[in-house]
């Protein structure tokens, strides 16, 4: 079964054989996308100038399995670009991984949005002695030249583009959560007002992470902090043109927590998230490395009471 806008974080760069025991869990659990990348810094040749043969194989190989498992993409641009490669070589590399999916996956299959926002700007605080974003040139002219390339070869065929992921998040330091609220609401109003930035993000969808704490007001808090990103965009009326969240969960998930309560918490925050008719989809941060949000550890052991939480919540038993 299916669970239509329920995405997966899917990372592609390992073993092929891990790899696959990862993306199986995608059907078995219900998954009906996965969220994948291919930055310019893992499939460009030694020389820094095109998209290399092995990483062409590879990258026609993961779609062809996509295809084959009726999975549909969310594919990231505009990642780590390439040490010593050009600018226009990197564009090149990510337009050219655009491309390839495009052959494949029509409009209602494959989505795009461009890499995360850099890390200072979500680590601000409107108490820091400066409240000040320091606007990125590089990262600016990165995203409005892939925004370019969709308006060109793309959107005219329907297919759709998130801006650069708002990555910002509740202020964990402070118990209160209208004070948590109150540093999100802050950093989503300061990065809209940054005009180089408010450029990008009128010109596509938007796309937003959310991670709340593991414990019994999990899901409700989801909602909460979901309706308050949506209500800070939402105040531009150019904003207004879709939604997404590319990634969340609860956390801390250590292996000290109960792994059933955890998979279930995260699959009735799922539930919760696609009630609501402004997301276009939502994606569930989970890979194999990274075992405090994930169904599988590194060596590709599953998580059976994460699994068994979540399959619990949508009948997948």
């Amino acid at each position: 079964m299916s669970i239509p806008r329920l995405y997966v974080v899917h990372f592609t760069n390992r073993p092929v054989e891990l790899a696959e025991k990862e993306l199986a869990l995608a059907p078995e659990l219900g998954f009906d996308g996965v969220r994948v990348g291919y930055p310019p810094t893992e499939i460009m040749t030694a020389d820094n100038k095109a998209v290399s043969p092995w990483a062409q194989r590879w990258i026609d190989r993961d779609i062809a399995r996509y295809k084959e498992m009726g999975l549909k993409v969310h594919l990231g641009l505009g990642g780590l670009f390439r040490d010593g490669a050009t600018f226009e070589a990197n564009i090149e590399a990510d337009k050219w991984v655009a491309e390839r999916f495009a052959s494949t996956f029509g409009p209602d299959e494959l989505s795009f949005h461009l890499s995360n926002e850099p890390s200072e700007y979500h680590r601000a605080k409107p108490d820091m002695p400066e409240w000040k974003l320091l606007v990125d040139e590089h990262f600016v002219r990165k995203c409005n030249t892939l925004v370019d390339i969709y308006d060109d070869s793309f959107k005219a065929h329907g297919y759709r583009l998130y801006g650069t992921t708002f990555e910002g998040g509740f202020d964990w330091t402070s118990p209160h959560k209208s004070v948590q609220n109150y540093h999100y609401s802050m950093y989503l109003d300061r990065i809209c007002d940054t005009e180089q930035y408010r450029w990008i993000h009128y010109r596509t969808r938007q796309n937003f992470h959310l991670y709340v704490p593991n414990d019994v007001d999990a899901v409700n808090t989801a909602v909460q902090k979901c309706r308050l990103g949506l209500h800070c965009l939402g105040k531009y009326p150019q904003m207004r043109q879709g939604y997404a969240i590319t990634e969340f969960n609860v956390r801390p998930a250590s292996a000290t927590v109960n792994q059933y309560n955890h998979g279930t918490r995260c699959a009735k925050i799922a539930k919760a998230l696609l009630a609501m008719p402004e997301l276009d989809f939502a994606t569930v941060y989970c890979l194999a490395y990274h075992t405090e949000y994930s169904f599988m550890n590194p060596e590709g052991v599953r998580n059976e009471g994460r699994i068994k939480g979540w399959k619990k919540v949508f009948g997948l038993l």
